[in-house]
């Protein structure tokens, strides 16, 4: 007789565990650390429940398993980096490396979560989300880079970083200030092979790490995006959507000879918009646009040139700009316009290009939320 009442808490290795709501999780690699485990750990470890393998990177035995949840202990030393490495993956875009409530105790140090290229690898290997000092959210792609956002110690996160394709990925987190999944960032570079946690010269806990392959949305290269429709060649003139709060990212192929470049976000009608203006000369300012009156909101100088990566980054009323990787400008007060959604690239200037535009949402909502809950939950 059928038992309408039995129920699988954990998928069996390598199969799909079926979750409403999102199309289904596929683990391709999941640790729970079911098992306590006294330092130094076993290396190459067999996840609990499985599938995979890890390698563990330790001096004098850092790493143990208690309560389900896997430490770090650098105690009063200075142990370099410590590694928790996974066996390498078929990168495709979808493809999600998540830790689950990392909390990081001591201030001093830097703990990344990522991609790296081995099974021994340092923190100029690591591509992915960095935890920096006492409260520094980082870039890391090749170097821990600019701030992207601040942490909190002793809070728990969840971290999310997805191959974007296997040449970029994106950095998504959940936890403290961020009540809900947030796109912190972009990256369109190249991906490493290997799923990591990797900390220098602090203490930290998770209680899971996973590598799974996401669904729609996050299935095809710009699946996520807001609107990808200016992906390719832009031109003055055209249009495009965005969240209100946003991520939007062009490069300035080339920087024009004469006259201005200018982008318009959050546009309320045509007097009245936020916008990006830059000059022959690299300058770059953030400008206010009231009843067509224009109040620059920051400005670094000298700083764009031909294939120059841009990021918008707007929440709420906070507004950044970045330049290749480098916060150029930063500005809180943003209360006007914060709601509009309308884009628009208004003038190249003379001979100026730019090149895939493309706007994402800064809070996950729908399809891409339910996708991310369904691996924290299965």
């Amino acid at each position: 007789m059928f038992n309408r009442r039995r129920r699988f808490t954990e998928p069996p290795p390598g199969l799909i565990s079926t979750v409403m709501g999102g199309g289904g999780v596929a683990f391709l690699f999941r640790d729970d650390f079911t098992t306590d485990e006294g330092a130094p750990l076993t290396s190459p470890r067999t996840a609990e429940p499985g599938p995979g393998a890890v390698t563990l990177v330790q001096d004098v035995g850092q790493w143990d398993i208690t309560t389900q949840t896997l430490n770090a202990n650098v105690g009063a030393g200075n142990f370099g980096d410590l590694s928790y490495v996974v066996e390498e993956q078929t990168l495709a875009a979808g493809l999600c490396a998540y830790t689950g409530n990392l909390n990081i105790p001591n201030s001093s140090g830097q703990q990344i979560v990522g991609w790296a290229s081995t099974a021994d690898p340092g923190t100029g290997s690591i591509w992915g989300l960095g935890f920096s000092g006492s409260s520094d959210l980082k870039i890391s792609t090749g170097n821990l880079l600019g701030a992207i956002g601040t942490y909190t110690g002793l809070t728990d996160y969840k971290v999310a970083i997805v191959s974007h394709t296997t040449t970029g990925l994106k950095m998504i987190l959940k936890g403290g200030t961020f009540a809900e999944w947030t796109l912190l960032w972009v990256d369109l570079s190249s991906v490493k092979t290997r799923p990591t946690i990797l900390c220098r010269n602090r203490d930290l806990s998770a209680d899971t790490f996973r590598v799974t392959q996401l669904g729609a949305p996050f299935a095809s290269m710009y699946g996520l995006a807001t609107d990808a429709s200016l992906s390719g060649s832009v031109s003055a003139g055209n249009t495009f959507s965005h969240e209100a709060d946003c991520l939007i990212e062009y490069t300035v192929t080339t920087v024009q000879s004469a006259g201005l470049m200018e982008v318009h976000f959050r546009i309320q009608d045509s007097p009245n918009y936020w916008g990006i203006r830059i000059t022959a000369s690299g300058d770059i300012n953030l400008q206010e646009v009231v009843d067509s009156v224009i109040t620059n909101r920051g400005t670094a100088a000298g700083v764009i040139a031909d294939g120059e990566r841009v990021v918008i980054i707007a929440d709420d009323e906070s507004i950044k700009i970045y330049g290749d990787n480098t916060e150029l400008i930063s500005y809180g007060s943003a209360a006007n316009f914060k709601t509009e959604t309308d884009g628009e690239v208004d003038t190249l200037g003379t001979g100026g290009a730019v090149d895939a535009l493309i706007s994402w949402p800064r809070t996950l909502s729908g399809q891409a939320l339910t996708a991310l809950n369904n691996v924290v939950n299965a």
